[in-house]
């Protein structure tokens, strides 16, 4: 047009979000979707405090980064896969040794014990270090067995990062299985 402006007032229509992807639209939830999705909650108490939680239950960090490598076929967060408690497993092991020593101890005391001789405190002592063992080599144990991944709110992730990735394992989640790696032949 020579000499005009010309303005188009409303009636445009409603524009989507540069975000969403037109080319997979939005479906309703499933059972699965509903039961494995994921979402960052807030501590009550401390806003830097986070859980990653499904609808059931709260799983630590470690279990939602094998959960999305399995879901999304990525690796990136292989990195944040750690062993939350080196010290726990030092001691188990520690404890768990003292607890085979106070185990020979006691058995070395009652199979030299002389039963004529005259103090006859001594296989008390050999019963008191038996006594003692079985509690320290079952903690030992306990300690050294149990798959720990650390506590819920043990966190590497940043709480910026946990709902980045979050979002991008409910995208897979809830994709045609694509992020699995199953082709449409």
């Amino acid at each position: 047009m020579r000499g005009y402006v010309a303005f188009a007032l409303g009636g445009q229509g409603a524009q989507q979000p540069p975000f969403v992807d037109e080319a997979e639209p939005e479906r309703p939830g499933t059972a699965t979707y509903d039961a494995e999705a994921i979402e960052v909650r807030e501590s009550t108490r401390n806003r830097n405090h986070f859980e990653l939680c499904t609808k059931k239950r709260c799983i630590t960090e470690n279990e939602f980064i094998r959960r999305y490598a399995n879901r999304t076929g990525s690796h990136e967060l292989d990195d944040f896969v750690r062993d939350r408690s080196p010290q726990m497993r030092a001691t188990g092991a520690v404890v768990g040794s003292l607890g085979v020593l106070a185990a020979a101890v006691g058995v070395v005391i009652l199979a030299t014990d002389n039963p004529a001789g005259p103090d006859r405190r001594v296989p008390a002592v050999g019963g008191i270090m038996l006594g003692i063992s079985v509690p320290s080599l079952a903690a030992g144990l306990g300690l050294l067995g149990a798959p720990y991944d650390g506590w819920l709110d043990d966190h590497l992730l940043t709480k910026s990062e946990a709902r980045r990735f979050v979002e991008r394992y409910n995208r897979a989640l809830r994709g045609k299985g694509a992020a699995r790696g199953v082709s449409s032949k």
